[in-house]
């Protein structure tokens, strides 16, 4: 193992990282190295405070050597501080960073929770103070711009000078920083990169850095039409409703309840039941709730992040988290949420290039001559806010149905595996099922327009995402605030927008687990392994469903700190303190999984339940993100400018012409890796100017 040199930097700048991005931030005049706490292995910890003086000379010759490797928590801040403030640009293959390990085994990325986690003692913890002394010595006291009598003020910082007691508690917390580090880095050596992730970080750090190509002459016009077009619908629902302040929940949750509103709340999916008859609104309701949907759209703020986080030469940057999802090591994303563009809607994808034209013109009436929602017309050109460079054109392609045949995969599940291997519609194909017709008469149906058969493919849609991750039919149940929502299927296809009746749900689910029993088989064999492991301590490979071995992942057990599923790459999938615990099930008890992890909805470390069901799902989408992360590796190989991946899709940017083109980039897509040679996998895409769906 090289010699490693841990690094850990506090800056200052007029600049506000969390709303301008590492790029802009690092990049900025103002931007300065107020010190940085470094370490050689497990040596001593150093403190450099550069208006003492000089770089020591140890630290420059570890730093100037490709036989040294740099450490750091977040390795992109460091990388990009070192490169435009110091001016010493050093390869990214030369980083290590233990925070992509700590994500690879389900903790979150700060080095404050990851401490608590681990339950390191105080003197190895991260300072607690220093979120105050940041707010003191890295931003500024003053922003300076008043007239005095010897002229206009500069913005000013507290330092070492006016804050001399504080400094010196910032210097130790410097230290301390470097000191959990080293102690995090040292527990999770074992626990090391697979050297395909090692790869994929690198090509994530190399994707971050090129950035997507935005068309700001878009982003200006859109954010005016949005602005004069909210103003308007603000001033009609306040006409609407003589409500004295129309953004205020209690108040407009009270004057709708006066029109027929049945709910106690004003969540998206309760407005969305009202909306569509449910409760009997009045017409006057209907109209104030179709208002205030559209004010309180909340896409076009991104159209506010693009501009704050947008380079001077016109890229988006470090927009992607590699491993931020723990459970599934999906990427996560920063600032513009590329992971949650809005879908544009059919009227706006029909005519893209007339809405775009009227935008960039900040043609409101236009807008509004030739669309019926104007803010609908806003929110569906997010996407093509991307727009590739003179002479160039983004290729885009994304993976068909891939957590679909993931799911038939893993389960061994030829029903399921055979409708792509013949190339049927995997939506049709389930809804010839339910509704008992011939797979050819309903495709027909389909593709002839016939509205019937439409509606039967969306119906099963739902059923086919949900029901392999063990989706009840669903029932009625109170939540929180008192209303009645949908679970299960039921509530899964209500929140695609999609309606189903409770019995159609109920249907669904039957004709799938009837269907597809290898996937009900796999489902408890998935939690006897992970049972199994658990009591035995001993390695589970095979889960034994009616005599019979279906093949799982490999489950093993660290003591009881640690469940990892060992996945078919070689990746693993971690739970953090993982129990077998009985709980109240239905009308008696049942023996529960439970593990520690962040919980979705309160975003807070807590004690979380999973079943066979929520084990594949995560395996499932796991080993989809491993496949993209394969296809992205092969496109970058064959020389693709890769600049973006969304779920399922990549994103390059291409010379018009050249090649390597579309139909290389799907075929890099649809190579197998050679742990899942057997998966039929399937893309397809197509070259435009700009980004859409």
């Amino acid at each position: 193992m090289l010699p490693r040199l841990f690094l850990d930097f506090e800056t200052r700048s007029t600049l506000d990282l969390k709303i301008h991005g590492l790029a802009n931030y690092a990049r900025h005049a103002s931007t300065q190295v107020l010190m940085l706490a470094y370490a050689v292995d497990e040596g001593e910890v150093h403190l450099w405070e550069p208006h003492l003086g000089g770089m020591p000379d140890g630290l420059r010759v570890s730093l100037g050597s490709p036989l040294v490797s740099k450490v750091a928590w977040n390795t992109p801040f460091e990388k990009n501080i070192l490169q435009h403030v110091l001016k010493i640009d050093i390869p990214f293959t030369q980083w290590i960073d233990p925070q992509v390990q700590a994500r690879m085994l389900s903790m979150p990325g700060k080095l404050e929770v990851v401490c608590q986690i681990l339950e390191l003692p105080e003197a190895l913890s991260k300072d607690k103070r220093g979120k105050a002394l940041k707010n003191i010595f890295c931003s500024p006291a003053g922003f300076g711009g008043e007239e005095t009598l010897f002229g206009i003020t500069e913005t000013w910082f507290h330092d070492w000078i006016t804050k001399p007691k504080e400094w010196e508690e910032f210097c130790t917390y410097c230290r301390q920083d470097l000191v959990s580090l080293l102690e995090i880095s040292k527990r999770l050596e074992k626990f090391a990169l697979p050297d395909t992730e090692v790869q994929g970080w690198l090509l994530d750090q190399k994707i971050n850095e090129r950035g997507l190509p935005v068309d700001m002459e878009l982003v200006r016009g859109m954010t005016a039409v949005a602005a004069d077009e909210k103003v308007r619908l603000r001033a009609e629902l306040k006409a609407l409703t003589q409500v004295e302040n129309p953004n205020s929940n209690p108040q407009m949750l009270a004057w709708v309840q006066s029109k027929g509103y049945p709910f106690f709340s004003l969540a998206k999916p309760l407005v969305q039941r009202a909306l569509a008859g449910e409760g009997g609104i009045s017409p006057e309701g209907r109209q104030a709730l179709l208002f205030r949907a559209q004010t309180a759209k909340t896409s076009d703020s991104k159209l506010e992040t693009v501009a704050d986080v947008i380079g001077s030469d016109g890229r988006l940057r470090h927009q992607y988290v590699y491993m931020g999802a723990g459970k599934t090591g999906r990427w996560a994303s920063y600032h513009v949420q590329l992971a949650n563009l809005p879908r544009p809607t059919k009227e706006v994808e029909k005519n893209l290039a007339l809405a775009l034209e009227l935008l960039k013109a900040n043609d409101r009436v236009g807008l509004l001559l030739e669309f019926p929602n104007v803010l609908e017309v806003v929110s569906s050109c997010i996407r093509p806010l991307f727009k590739a460079g003179p002479g160039r054109e983004l290729l885009i392609a994304d993976l068909s149905a891939i957590e679909n045949r993931m799911i038939g995969w893993l389960a061994e599940c030829d029903s399921i595996l055979r409708v792509f291997r013949e190339g049927r519609d995997p939506y049709l194909d389930f809804a010839s099922l339910i509704y008992n017709i011939p797979y050819g008469e309903i495709e027909k149906g389909y593709k002839r327009g016939d509205p019937k058969f439409k509606e039967m493919r969306q119906q099963a849609k739902p059923a086919v995402l949900g029901c392999g991750y063990r989706l009840s039919g669903g029932e009625e149940v109170p939540n929180e605030d008192g209303d009645i929502i949908k679970t299960g299927l039921w509530g899964y296809a209500a929140g695609m927008g999609i309606t189903m009746t409770q019995e159609d749900s109920k249907r669904a689910v039957e004709v799938f687990r009837a269907k597809y029993r290898e996937i009900v088989n796999y489902w408890y064999a998935l939690e006897d392994a992970a049972k199994n492991a658990m009591h035995t301590g001993q390695p589970q490979r095979y889960g034994y469903v009616k005599g019979h071995a279906i093949p799982v992942p490999e489950f093993r057990t660290f003591g009881d700190k640690l469940l990892r599923i060992t996945l078919p790459s070689g990746r693993g999938l971690h739970y953090i303190r993982p129990q077998i615990e009985l709980l109240p099930f239905r009308d008696s008890e049942k023996e529960t999984l439970t593990y520690e992890g962040v919980d979705a909805k309160t975003k807070q470390w807590t004690r979380l339940k999973t079943h066979g069901g929520k084990l594949l799902e995560n395996l499932s989408q796991a080993v989809s993100r491993d496949i993209l992360l394969n296809g992205l590796l092969n496109a970058d190989k064959a020389g693709f400018d890769l600049i973006g991946h969304v779920h399922d899709e990549i994103i390059a940017e291409h010379e018009i012409g050249s090649k390597p083109g579309l139909e290389e980039l799907i075929e890099c897509m649809t190579q197998s890796p050679e742990w899942a040679l057997d998966l039929p996998l399937g893309a397809d895409g197509f070259a435009s100017q700009v980004y859409r769906k």
